[in-house]
């Protein structure tokens, strides 16, 4: 109960300060009135001294009882201010734990307000801007938590990773440096400068620091499989910038003995096997192009693009070296190139859809570069990528339509055929397949619908109804022959619905008009 009190009066301190002079004020005028009376009926000393004696006693009253008050509360304004950052702390450290970022730096805000030379609220509040990926104001926090506290690794490494995000790699360099320099012992500090000097491709002093990295790594006690793993996969990198592949190799398959899915680890291994096969034979054009879709895989456009080159030169029948290659220039967005690429393919492969099909592609993409906010030309390049099965491609366009023109229904639908596609690809369940084809057809994506039916058609051989889409697909598509053939089966096998047997001899006898 005292305690309760006692928050009370700490938590009201200045109404209850008010309170005690007004009341002393009323006592000391009570007092003097009543004095004055006394006086008027017994001879006493001047009313005037009466008055002084009062004021005095008032005056005493107001300097030394508050302190005696303040004695009583004991906890007071210092101490609840301590506890209130406390509090504020832990609430701000729970909200990073919960990645409640946004929150989160409001309350950093208020303890720097509150302490603004706490090296330790700078470098909270740099780790959260860098989360919320505002780098240049996370820079300017954890410039001021390392000259605040200059002999902390951390606060020092902090400063590093921020600099390296917005490739200020020399900048990086210094503070990751200065960082071991006080613990010389931690790994990581020495594993960060290694990755600037990869950045900066300098894979020789990279390799040397990465080696040191791992000879720290070694002698701790505590063994950290992740840090090791990260540092022999940079170290791989680090080598095959020296041209050392085979030892590189060692290295990407050390890690991928480890973790089969770290990173994008078998893509390194494949694209150093892929490069010694061609140094063993360099006059492959097969393995130069492997060499290349290994190299394109890793997003290394420009040498994939360079070997694509190199085995046209050595086959320039293959159609597939022009495709890659006009697909490398394409991922460049060197749209005319790429489109000459593609051409070279349709003229030694003219039926093969595919290259017409991406061709179509690439035109799409390079007129949306031009006008992207374009409602037809979203939903063109959306259905050409679709097309050429680029699905993430495809949804990013539909979805960007989706925001541009969210009264409008066409990019939703599109978005629900990704949806079902998506499905698809995981259960690969007929009925799925079923409702795929159907919104396919819908949308006029009759080539697709068509590969769903025949797949429905093949696994329901008896089904009239089956026959009868496939052959709307193809009637859609201009292959009347077919199309006839698929309705005629159709009318064959339907011996129950005569609606639908109606329906079927219909569209049997239109597509016969064409043949």
């Amino acid at each position: 109960m005292l305690k309760e009190i006692q928050l009370f009066v700490n938590s009201h301190e200045i109404i209850f300060k008010v309170l005690f002079v007004l009341i002393i004020g009323i006592i000391v005028t009570v007092r003097t009135v009543y004095d004055f009376k006394v006086r008027e009926r017994q001879e006493s000393p001047s009313k005037r001294s009466v008055l002084i004696v009062n004021i005095i006693f008032g005056i005493l009253s107001i300097v030394f009882i508050p302190p005696l008050m303040n004695f009583v509360t004991s906890d007071h304004t210092s101490e609840k201010k301590v506890k209130e950052i406390e509090r504020l702390y832990d609430d701000v450290i729970d909200m990073c734990q919960n990645e409640e970022f946004d929150e989160a730096q409001y309350i950093w805000k208020k303890l720097l307000d509150e302490e603004p030379e706490n090296a330790r609220y700078r470098n909270g509040y740099a780790n959260t801007l860098y989360e919320l990926e505002d780098f240049n104001a996370s820079a300017e926090q954890a410039k001021e938590a390392v000259r605040i506290e200059a002999d902390n690794a951390n606060y020092q490494n902090m400063a590093g990773v921020i600099y390296f995000q917005l490739a200020d790699y020399e900048t990086a360099k210094r503070y990751f440096i200065s960082a071991m320099e006080l613990e010389p012992d931690t790994a990581k500090y020495i594993q960060n400068i290694a990755l600037t000097f990869n950045k900066e491709e300098r894979y020789k002093e990279a390799c040397e620091y990465f080696e040191k990295a791992l000879q720290v790594l070694e002698k701790g006690s505590v063994k950290d499989p992740n840090k090791e793993l990260k540092i022999i996969f940079n170290y791989g990198i680090a080598l095959d910038g020296v041209s050392k592949y085979e030892e590189a190799l060692v290295e990407f398959e050390k890690v991928y003995e480890q973790n089969n899915d770290y990173l994008n680890v078998l893509q390194w291994i494949d694209m150093e096997k892929a490069r010694l096969k061609v140094i063993e034979n360099p006059d492959d054009p097969d393995a130069i192009n492997k060499f290349g879709v290994c190299l394109y895989d890793l997003k290394m456009y420009d040498e994939a693009y360079e070997q694509f080159e190199n085995a046209i030169v050595i086959d320039p029948k293959n159609a597939n070296f022009y495709y890659n290659a006009c697909y490398t220039k394409y991922s460049m967005k060197e749209y005319e190139e790429a489109i000459d690429y593609i051409n070279k393919s349709i003229e030694l492969m003219p039926e093969a859809k595919y290259y017409i099909n991406i061709k179509k592609m690439v035109k799409s993409e390079q007129e949306l570069e031009y006008d992207p906010k374009d409602k037809e030309l979203l939903i063109k390049a959306g259905r050409a990528n679709y097309i050429v099965e680029l699905y993430n491609r495809a949804k990013t366009i539909f979805s960007k339509g989706r925001e541009l023109y969210p009264d409008s229904d066409e990019f939703k639908n599109y978005l629900d055929l990704l949806k079902r596609q998506e499905e698809y690809n995981s259960d690969q369940k007929l009925e799925i397949a079923e409702k795929l084809a159907d919104i396919q057809y819908e949308l006029e994506l009759y080539e697709n619908a068509a590969e769903l039916y025949q797949i429905l058609v093949r696994n329901n051989e008896n089904n009239p109804s089956y026959h009868n889409d496939l052959g709307c697909a193809y009637y859609s598509m201009e292959e009347y022959k077919d199309a006839y053939v698929c309705f005629m089966r159709a009318v064959e096998l339907e011996t129950e619905d005569k609606e639908a047997l109606k329906s079927y001899k219909e569209n049997a006898r239109l597509a016969k008009e064409y043949l």
